[in-house]
């Protein structure tokens, strides 16, 4: 009988001499008893230390001593682990080395050899109790790594352990997502049979990170996509058949997208997801010959996807001409809007896809839908610079009268992108340009906020009124002088338009270029005789303003005009006290100097002024003498 004590003097077991052959196996036994791996454990006989390898053939009494693991040298636990050296680990383990200690960015010795599939390095790391679901700092386990690289005995190893088979990396992968993309048939079973959850996926920089049918199907791996469908995979409607459909559809995997059909074809809610995407799926990547064969499997074309898309939209996007005429063919509502309230016609239109725009008006599409800002079929075909497209659809007598919601015609959309092609189709079918948005602004506004030379050109010859003021009390021109456009503003000054009109802020044209620190423009506007010392409400010249905004070319330019540097706003606060307190020294010293030259001049002439006074006087008293 061999008998263990504690070091208290506590009896720990008793264990007959013929169930230990050795001090190993005598370790391995009290693990039950104490809980610590035989690592930690150290057997005296009389105060003598007794080796792994010692035979016990006779009854004794062993104390145990139960050391702990040390935290220092892990490096090289992780170097051993990494070169599968079964020895060396076993040595350094007895050395007390921490089985759980990490090395580089996270990597536990467990984690290495797992990755290497170095299965007798697992088992001692396993025995010594090493942290089986360890993450290192990008969130991957052991059973991650294993899984990955196809090492079947290790995986199995780790289930073993309890490895948990749905821990989610950093980017959102399981085990059994990588097991399946890299077609490791073997590792899919075991991860299946330890339940692992076949539709697991997290949503993760910005992206949907989808699950391992996705990842079967993406790559054509029909082995695993079999047992996947078979463990019941696809009920997620979000990232079930839908994407696997995709992804096999688009790679062109026909087994896989045969699996799928089939397990698509039941009364199920799988089923029914499958069918509910399939379609729509397969008319989105263009592949012709999967439309045709789910057409001819009795696929309905207008079924809905679960994201509220429908195949013909989806082709009419992408223009995918044959899918849609395939799908006209099979009576696809020609109407029928997404989610978003976009019909295949609009869709088509809005990606300049002339062609289907033309398949679907022959077939006589509705014309008159709008999308939730109240912007009719026109304009995102004006907006994106379809010029063919815009062309087809004012033939076909598209609606040019609809406003949107901020009050806003169709050729608002042309003028925002400066297209004269398209501003002059709109302009040739009578498109009002009188009309006036909710901050009572016509296209005027928007030609000249945009620097459209041409349209703007085109739209003065309809003589519109110069007087004309938006919300802010602003003419067109303050849109030209704020957004830097010379061109536009010198035509809008030719169309009579006067500098001189102040905003409701009584600001004037003058103080905006100042306050942006448009040179030219500020000389253009002097030119045209603006005036140069009219206040806002706040009582600032343009002066004033150029020197707060430390525009020293601008300050410079008003001086030469005669600007005075003395007047300040309605604070008190001078140029100099503005250009001080923003911090532009070389606007501070450029009216100081300007000061000090105007101060010259003024004592010059005086003196000029005074010496014929004094001639005058001193003639007058000579003539009474």
């Amino acid at each position: 009988m061999i008998r263990v004590w504690r070091v208290s003097g506590e009896e720990l077991a008793s264990i007959p001499l013929e169930e230990v052959g050795n001090v190993r196996l005598l370790k391995q036994r009290l693990e039950e008893s104490c809980g610590v791996p035989r690592f930690r454990q150290r057997l005296l006989n009389s105060g003598a230390y007794l080796f792994d390898g010692a035979c016990l053939d006779t009854p004794m009494d062993l104390q145990l001593v139960l050391l702990p693991f040390l935290q220092q040298q892990s490096r090289e636990l992780c170097d051993a682990a990494s070169a599968g050296s079964a020895w060396l680990v076993e040595e350094l383990l007895q050395d007390q080395h921490d089985p759980n200690s990490a090395g580089n960015v996270g990597l536990s010795p467990l984690y290495v050899a797992a990755s290497w599939g170095h299965v007798e390095t697992v088992q001692l790391l396993l025995e010594a109790h090493s942290d089986v679901d360890h993450e290192d700092m990008y969130g991957k386990t052991p059973l991650f790594a294993a899984s990955r690289h196809g090492h079947t005995e290790v995986v199995s190893l780790l289930l073993e352990a309890d490895a948990d088979t749905d821990r989610i990396n950093n980017c959102g992968e399981t085990a059994l997502f990588m097991a399946s993309l890299n077609c490791h048939v073997e590792i899919v079973r075991l991860l299946l049979g330890a339940r692992a959850d076949v539709d697991k996926h997290r949503c993760c920089r910005n992206y949907w990170h989808l699950p391992a049918l996705w990842a079967a199907s993406r790559k054509g791996h029909s082995e695993v996509v079999r047992l996947l469908l078979e463990a019941g995979a696809g009920n997620d409607p979000c990232t079930g058949f839908g994407q696997a459909l995709s992804a096999a559809i688009l790679a062109g995997h026909t087994e896989v997208v045969g699996l799928l059909q089939e397990a698509g074809s039941a009364e199920d809610e799988r089923g029914r997801n499958f069918r509910a995407v399939a379609l729509c799926e397969a008319s989105h990547t263009g592949q012709i010959h999967f439309v045709s064969h789910l057409l001819k499997s009795g696929f309905h074309p207008s079924h809905s996807a679960y994201r509220g898309d429908v195949p013909l939209c989806a082709a009419a996007r992408r223009g995918f001409v044959d899918i849609v005429r395939l799908l006209l063919q099979a009576r696809a509502d020609k109407d029928q809007a997404t989610k978003r309230r976009q019909t295949p016609l609009m869709e088509a239109a809005r990606n300049g896809h002339a062609t289907v725009v033309r398949m679907l008006l022959e077939v006589q599409a509705d014309m008159s839908q709008v999308n939730k800002h109240g912007e009719g079929l026109l304009w995102e075909p004006c907006r994106n610079g379809h010029t063919q497209v815009v062309q087809l659809l004012l033939d076909a007598r598209a609606d040019t009268s609809r406003v949107n919601t901020r009050g806003e015609n169709v050729l608002w959309a042309a003028c925002n992108i400066g297209s004269v092609c398209i501003a002059q189709l709109l302009l040739d079918v009578g498109v009002d340009t009188s009309q006036v948005n909710v901050r009572r602004k016509t296209v005027l506004w928007e030609a000249s906020r945009n620097g459209c030379e041409e349209i703007v050109r085109v739209l003065l010859e309809s003589s519109p009124d110069p007087s004309q003021v938006d919300s802010r009390g602003e003419t067109p021109l303050w849109e030209a002088c704020r957004c830097h456009h010379m061109d536009v503003l010198c035509l809008l000054l030719v169309a009579g338009y006067s500098v001189h009109d102040a905003n409701k802020y009584g600001a004037t044209l003058l103080c905006e270029a100042c306050r942006n620190g448009h040179e030219d423009i500020a000389r253009l506007l002097l030119g045209a005789r603006a005036r140069l010392e009219q206040r806002n409400r706040r009582g600032e010249t343009p002066l004033w303003l150029a020197c707060k905004s430390g525009h020293a070319d601008v300050a410079c330019l008003l001086l030469r005009a005669n600007a005075d540097s003395c007047k300040s706003d309605k604070f008190g606060q001078t140029p100099v006290s503005a250009a001080q307190q923003g911090g532009h020294k070389a606007v501070a010293r450029l009216l100081h100097e300007a000061l000090a030259t105007r101060r010259e001049a003024r004592k010059r002439r005086k003196v000029e002024t005074s010496e014929p006074r004094k001639c005058r006087r001193r003639l007058s008293a000579e003539a009474g003498r």
